[in-house]
């Protein structure tokens, strides 16, 4: 049901809108606000017991309703279900992203460049346009991990559950403003432990579709240096393991880069993300082919 549930998924994410407006889990930021608050006034929000407080909820939430469905209508309702909470646990599509920075530069729109630039790296203004270019590129694949390959690793690993999991801690970490800083840093540092095995299994996969040595390479280097550098050796792993496994270096010679050779480097890494995505679909079905989830 792990790999059906997957491909359902991944079928409705690329071709419908369905829940589109649900996608941006905007009634549990609500939720994560105002319960933030509470346990405020009854000791230390800012904490990891807090940060576990306003996740179990959600998280009862989905498992008991999994544990429900899971045998109705010969276990077509649970799937149902699965499928349901993956796709609101998967993130926007990095190819989707490539296509409006295209979009951006081939219009001459400088707004909606920064826009494109800023949802991908956090940052909107660059010294040149090769700056913009590497940053958005590197940025594109450590959004894959978060937004695909870690949700994917997280449901197989433990169902809707895992993918609820993981989605509700990358939105306290993305989204400051709904608990504050502090809350958000913390996050950020259950995420960054989250995301450290699917990142590095994203980075040899990267290899596996494009070349596989540099890939390695990226990979040794980051395996585990230190917890307090943790999530920024995940994105390094990512960044690198995906420039490398598609050698773009060779593509990007000059710091003023035109509209051709953007179009060709965004081309080539949203298909080294599509293809990554594949051996992601490929090591479940062989994972389902034995008996393993």
């Amino acid at each position: 049901m792990t790999l059906i549930s997957l491909l359902i998924a991944l079928f409705i994410e690329r071709t419908a809108n369905l829940f589109e407006q649900w996608r941006s889990l905007d009634f549990f930021t609500d939720y994560a606000r105002k319960w933030t608050a509470v346990i405020a006034r009854y000791g230390d929000a800012d904490s990891y017991l807090g940060l576990a407080l306003v996740l179990l909820p959600p998280l009862l939430l989905v498992s008991l309703l999994s544990e429900m469905l899971d045998d109705w209508i010969f276990g077509l309702v649970g799937m149902a279900f699965s499928v349901f909470i993956l796709l609101l646990s998967l993130g926007r599509n990095p190819e989707a992203m490539a296509e409006f920075y295209i979009e951006a530069v081939d219009a001459d729109n400088t707004e909606a460049l920064q826009d494109a630039t800023e949802a991908v790296t956090g940052n909107r203004e660059y010294a040149s346009n090769r700056d913009r270019l590497t940053a958005f590129v590197n940025g594109l694949f450590i959004r894959a991990n978060k937004n695909l390959y870690a949700v994917i690793f997280w449901f197989v690993l433990l169902g809707p559950l895992g993918a609820a999991l993981y989605r509700l801690s990358l939105e306290l970490r993305e989204r400051r403003d709904i608990c504050g800083d502090q809350f958000a840093d913390l996050a950020g540092q259950w995420v960054a432990i989250m995301d450290w095995a699917p990142a590095r299994i994203s980075a040899i996969a990267m290899g596996v579709v494009g070349a596989f040595d540099p890939a390695l390479a990226a990979v040794k280097s980051h395996l585990f240096n230190s917890f307090s550098t943790l999530g920024k050796d995940n994105a390094a792993v990512l960044s690198e393991a995906g420039w490398r496994s598609v050698q773009l270096d060779d593509f990007i010679t000059e710091d003023d880069v035109d509209s051709t050779v953007i179009t060709t480097v965004l081309g080539l890494a949203s298909n080294a993300i599509m293809r990554t995505l594949v051996a992601w679909v490929i090591i479940v079905a062989v994972m389902t082919i034995w008996d393993i989830v």
